[in-house]
């Protein structure tokens, strides 16, 4: 079933709002593919600026977005998971440092995940992101997550263990 939007982020913060330019001004895909949730509406409104969907029903994102990427606070995951956990079968993009992906299944079971680890310097277009996108098999999907980060970052794909030694050497 197509689903309203290609990538709904949950967590419009700085580093959601980076990957948002990157993609945007990138043209992979348009503003009215994306939507983003948040509990704070002044963060929404940042979002709006970009001319894209906002919504603080995280459920609804879920529900209508091909690719859900977490950009909220580690310590915040187990709030928004404890009150989606009934979804599962996701395409999922993690940003959360710490977060493994096994975390996440936990979750969202039968769910395949993409962790990434972007530096502070790809606010700027200049960073550099270590890649976990093994779990994905599709080419198509792959490489969308892929572009998505090669947007406004260096991209360096590696299994889970390595993110830390990327990011800490990208630094």
């Amino acid at each position: 079933m197509k689903k309203k939007f290609k990538l709904g982020v949950v967590g419009g913060g700085f580093m959601a709002q980076a990957i948002i330019s990157g993609v945007l001004s990138s043209n992979i895909i348009k503003k009215e593919q994306i939507i983003v949730s948040d509990v704070n509406e002044l963060t929404l409104d940042k979002c709006k600026n970009f001319g894209i969907s906002t919504t603080n029903d995280n459920s609804y994102l879920i529900d209508n977005s091909e690719f859900i990427l977490f950009a909220v606070k580690p310590q915040s995951f187990n709030e928004v998971a404890l009150s989606t956990k009934d979804k599962n079968n996701l395409k999922i993009i993690s940003i959360m440092a710490g977060t493994k992906k096994s975390k996440i299944k936990e979750f969202y079971s039968n769910s395949l995940v993409a962790r990434a680890m972007p530096n502070t310097p790809c606010s700027l277009g200049y960073g550099a992101v270590g890649l976990d996108v093994f779990d994905f098999t599709d080419e198509v999907d792959k490489n969308f997550i892929i572009n998505i980060f090669s947007s406004f970052a260096k991209v360096v794909c590696v299994e889970e263990d390595k993110l830390n030694a990327v990011t800490g050497v990208s630094g």
